[in-house]
């Protein structure tokens, strides 16, 4: 009974900031910063919402097969290597984040980068999760679910952005914005290239 009563406010609280984050990300923003986690415990989130989403993944595509890239196909055959290559991932976008910010005048760290970015993964997973438990229940509505899915990761974009601001002390979430889609265009174009001079032919990539 006692245990059920200290559990309860951390889940309702836990609720609550699921819905700051979506509807006051910056405010969420501010609360996750505060919170002060140690590193070591958001070495173990990261890990745990990698582990997490690659089967909120599988699961996502046993209930609705659709065609998927050759990166994304290897990691759900090979977890372990993809679980590995989406913690890189994770790191390389901290990193990128911190020091795209701070060329603009922005002060945020590595750790508080990380910890911000878990948590706006617990947020997706939520989200997929509450996704596929509708399509559990009413099966008829897959086809709604597949047109409306990408409209969650657009305004997870602009959470982000939201998150960064925060990060850095900027005012202006939209600069933010703009700044990410600046940095991943000339990434895309970069990686490319790279792969080209290697010999890969975009043929081959597909």
């Amino acid at each position: 009974m006692d245990r059920r009563a200290q559990g309860a406010p951390g889940t309702e609280m836990l609720g609550q900031l699921i819905i700051e984050t979506l509807v006051r990300p910056r405010s969420a923003a501010r609360q996750v910063l505060a919170t002060g986690v140690p590193q070591v415990f958001v070495l173990q989130g990261a890990l745990l919402v990698v582990c997490v989403g690659m089967l909120l993944n599988f699961v996502a595509l046993r209930m609705i097969p659709i065609t998927v890239d050759p990166i994304t196909a290897s990691m759900l055959r090979n977890p372990v290597v993809g679980a590995i290559e989406e913690l890189l991932f994770l790191a390389l976008t901290v990193l990128l984040t911190v020091r795209v910010g701070r060329l603009f005048g922005g002060k945020g760290r590595f750790w508080d980068g990380l910890a911000l970015l878990v948590w706006l993964n617990v947020v997706v997973i939520v989200v997929e999760a509450a996704q596929l438990l509708v399509l559990a229940v009413v099966p008829p509505i897959r086809g709604v679910i597949e047109i409306v899915a990408f409209a969650p990761l657009v305004w997870l974009t602009w959470v982000y952005a939201n998150f960064v601001a925060e990060l850095h002390g900027f005012q202006n979430a939209f600069f933010v914005l703009g700044a990410m889609l600046l940095t991943a265009l000339v990434l895309f174009f970069g990686v490319s290239m790279v792969l080209v001079m290697l010999g890969y032919s975009p043929q081959r990539l597909t």
